[in-house]
């Protein structure tokens, strides 16, 4: 009979119905309901190794969604960084015009006042 109690304990149809029919084959049935207990123990090793692998699957889900965001956050600074640098190119620039500008106009001041000074040392 404990054969028979540890079918039932695996629950469900077929576990009472191995359970029934190792009771009906009597002493031949014992065979039979180590076979029967051996299905049971892989049907839950089944069901355990299932669980495992929607763990694996459900983290591998989170960690790829973190990925993706880490991704799009990665995609946002690099677009705001590009737009810093040609700010700071488009600045750069301008700066550069500046002080074209002013080298020009100190050059023609140093020009005047040369002219001057000549001027001067002529009368």
């Amino acid at each position: 009979m404990k054969e028979v109690e540890l079918i039932i304990i695996g629950g469900g149809p077929a576990g009472i119905a191995a359970a029934i029919e190792a009771a009906r084959a009597g002493e031949q049935g014992r065979g039979f309901a180590v076979v029967a207990d051996e299905v049971r123990n892989l049907a839950s090793r089944t069901q355990e190794s299932t669980r495992e692998i929607e763990t694996m699957i459900d983290n591998l889900r989170s960690a790829t969604g973190q990925a993706v965001s880490s991704m799009a956050h990665g995609k946002g600074q690099a677009e705001q960084s590009l737009e810093h640098a040609s700010q700071a190119d488009a600045s750069l620039s301008e700066i550069e015009q500046e002080l074209h500008t002013i080298l020009e106009a100190g050059n023609r001041s140093f020009q005047i006042a040369l002219r001057q000074h000549h001027v001067g040392d002529t009368q």
